[in-house]
């Protein structure tokens, strides 16, 4: 649109022309063509749908034929006379003579089609057939004996295919025969070859128009003849998975062939053929490797579940239709040549002057206010020339006024301009000072909230240690008073009873107070040590040496202790395991951790020290580590308990299993030292299934 505004006078009017002649010549043409196309389409779907009806009437005709001369044939009382003989009779009976003759004859009547007439006894058996190979063979299991046995009407099969030919197939049309007491005693079936139906479908081509054809369709969308050829001969449009192409092929419905070579991908043919009942006509694509889709017209038969399709290519029963749009673009053409001509003439009777009038507005643009349009008509034109030669006039006259006033203004603007350029001067330097103060006030501010928070950062850092700390005294004020207090009693106790007690009583308070000054000393210890590494004092010395060496100076340090609880303390540590670090750290860090395992652990428990090597996850990039472990199968504890064990904050401690007490500093001076060589320290638990304790240390 906006191109076509772009165009000059004598286009636009060619174009206006243009489309006053053609618009309504494209609507009418347009509902010609397409009135056409359906009565076209209205044509070739009658005609698809009469042939296809036909061709099913055909077929139908010849199967209710056929099976009409099956039953006639059985009801011959010859044949109940033949089955109702003993197997030694039968062999030059008349009756086997008479039955060769009728059978014969019927075969004549399409013997390029017929297979073979065959009589089957009460049994199933084959006692007479016209194909001499087939006598003796056991037909019960097939439907076509099956069917007519239970039902004891005539029957015809659907196609059923030879296991071990893949292009082969048949169908059969059988019928029961009964004695003169009605009893059933043998049924008479007739095979036929498939290549009748494809002869059928060959012989109906065109029969509904130029390049029609029909399709043979069985209840599997099985195709059994096709009119264009073999081409797609036995493959189904149905869109059937593996197994259930496998299960028609067991029951010989379908050839034994590869799935893919079954299967035509027609879906909307197949999702036409599923509405036949609703659309009988519809479109389909029949051909994939074209673009051309086809009309398609079906008919089902009445004497079997099979279906007729006749079909024909859209571009050809809309041939004519596409001849009738040819002509009407050629006729289209010839009319738009004639209205351009006639378009171009009137276009420049009608634009002349309006392009004259152009070049004198542009002139007038361009500053010649004297210029003027020539007037050379009375009529609408020559009345706009008039008025635009007095627009004109106004517009020199008003501009002559414009200029005297503008002279004015400017000099007005000039003053009022440099006016504001000294203000504006002012107005900078003030704002550089601004600018100045704004950016010490902001220094300053940044300064002051750095300052907030190093101090907020240091008090809650002091109120986090008070709280520790307040927590630590607890604790220490805790754990030193127990000890004290059987040591009071038993001091006190012995001043009355000293004269009075046995001495296996004395001895036994002598241990108390042994047990309990003990307990005293080892916290000190603890609350010693772990000042010192508090304050840095610890001496700190890594050297290289043996794990093994130490795990067993502890396990023989605390063997007594094993022995008097009846524990098992072992060492598994390989010989050649050497360790970096101070090795007095290491030493207390082990005894820490086996003396809480042993006293964790009931009587016949068993602690076990280990160490293995860790080729990853080292304390030093690219340096391997070990890990130490100090494995009881003591009580265990829960999880939430494990999370307590390394807090000063958190007064966790529990009474062994002889009621042996702690300090409840062990643990995490253990981790103190653990992280002061690098390494971590955690442990493994589950409440009633022992506990392990792991620390890495560095390798030499």
């Amino acid at each position: 649109m906006r191109n076509i505004i772009q165009f000059n006078l004598r286009t636009k009017i060619v174009i206006a022309f243009l489309l006053l002649a053609l618009l309504p010549l494209a609507l009418l043409a347009y509902l010609n063509i397409r009135s056409t196309r359906q009565a076209l389409t209205d044509v070739a779907n009658q005609m698809l749908f009469v042939a296809a009806s036909e061709t099913a009437e055909t077929i139908d005709s010849f199967l209710a034929e056929s099976l009409d001369a099956v039953q006639s044939a059985g009801q011959l009382p010859v044949f109940a006379e033949y089955l109702n003989l003993s197997p030694g009779e039968r062999a030059d009976s008349s009756q086997k003579t008479e039955i060769n003759t009728i059978l014969n004859a019927l075969s004549r009547r399409h013997q390029k089609f017929i297979d073979s007439y065959a009589l089957l006894d009460e049994e199933g058996i084959n006692i007479f057939d016209t194909v001499r190979d087939d006598i003796g063979l056991d037909e019960s299991h097939v439907i076509y004996y099956q069917a007519p046995h239970q039902t004891h009407a005539p029957y015809i099969s659907p196609i059923i295919f030879l296991p071990q030919l893949t292009r082969q197939a048949n169908f059969y049309l059988s019928a029961p025969i009964h004695d003169v007491t009605g009893k059933f005693i043998g049924v008479l079936r007739m095979r036929y070859d498939t290549n009748l139906l494809q002869e059928l479908m060959v012989q109906s081509r065109e029969l509904a128009g130029s390049q029609t054809y029909g399709i043979l369709l069985d209840e599997n969308y099985l195709i059994l003849g096709h009119g264009e050829g073999r081409t797609h001969l036995f493959k189904t449009v149905a869109s059937l998975n593996h197994e259930q192409v496998d299960r028609l092929k067991e029951h010989g419905q379908f050839p034994n062939l590869p799935y893919e070579n079954l299967i035509l991908k027609f879906h909307e043919f197949e999702t036409g053929l599923n509405n036949i009942e609703q659309e009988p006509i519809f479109t389909a694509d029949l051909h994939p490797e074209n673009t051309d889709r086809e009309q398609v017209a079906v008919a089902p038969l009445k004497e079997t579940s099979w279906f007729v399709v006749f079909a024909q290519p859209h571009t050809v029963f809309l041939k004519p239709a596409k001849e009738q749009t040819n002509t009407t673009l050629l006729l289209a053409m010839m009319i738009a040549i004639v209205v351009i001509i006639i378009a171009v003439i009137a276009g420049q009777k009608l634009a002349k002057p309006i392009i004259s009038m152009t070049i004198i507005a542009q002139q007038i643009a361009g500053g010649d206010l004297n210029a003027q349009v020539p007037i050379t008509s009375t009529d609408e034109t020559g009345r706009l020339a008039e008025a635009f030669n007095s627009m004109t006039t106004q517009l020199r006259e008003l501009i002559n006024s414009l200029e005297e006033r503008v002279q004015k203004r400017t000099a007005q603007l000039r003053e009022n301009n440099e006016m504001l350029e000294h203000q504006a001067e002012v107005l900078q330097k003030q704002q550089a000072q601004l600018e100045e103060y704004n950016a010490e006030i902001e220094i300053q501010s940044l300064e002051l909230k750095a300052s907030k928070e190093d101090l907020e950062g240091a008090n809650e850092e002091l109120i986090n240690l008070n709280a520790s700390k307040d927590k630590f005294f607890s604790i220490v004020a805790h754990d030193l008073k127990n000890p004290f207090l059987p040591l009071l009693g038993l001091s006190e106790l012995l001043e009355f009873v000293a004269d009075s007690a046995e001495p296996s009583e004395l001895k036994e308070y002598g241990r108390v107070i042994h047990q309990s000054a003990k307990n005293v000393y080892d916290l000190l210890v603890s609350l010693l040590d772990w000042a010192r590494i508090q304050q840095g004092r610890m001496p700190f010395k890594p050297e290289s040496f043996l794990i093994n060496e130490v795990a067993m100076e502890n396990a023989m340090l605390l063997g007594e202790s094993a022995k008097a609880k009846n524990i098992t303390l072992s060492v598994n540590i390989p010989n050649d395991i050497m360790v970096h670090a101070d090795k007095n750290m290491t030493t207390t860090v082990i005894r820490n951790l086996v003396s809480n395992a042993l006293k964790f652990t009931p009587s016949e428990g068993h602690v076990e020290i280990g160490a293995l090597t860790h080729e990853d996850g080292g304390i030093e990039e690219g340096n391997p580590c070990i890990e130490v472990h100090i494995k009881d199968s003591g009580i265990g504890m829960k999880p939430e308990d494990i999370d307590k064990l390394f807090r000063i904050d958190v007064h966790h401690t529990t009474i062994g299993t002889d009621d042996e007490g702690g300090t409840g500093l062990g643990l995490i001076m253990c981790q103190e030292m653990v992280e002061k060589h690098g390494g971590k320290i955690w442990v493994e638990s589950e409440l009633g299934h022992g506990t392990t304790v792991k620390f890495t240390v560095s390798c030499a």
